[in-house]
């Protein structure tokens, strides 16, 4: 479970990072 939430955490943050350095881009691949 804990190996499981740090995934999560990371995933979390990296998408904050991405959104934070390019919104567009993300949301482009996201849509």
């Amino acid at each position: 479970m804990t190996k499981r939430k740090t995934a999560v955490e990371k995933m979390a943050a990296q998408t904050e990072a991405l959104e934070t350095i390019e919104p567009q881009s993300l949301r482009g691949v996201r849509t």
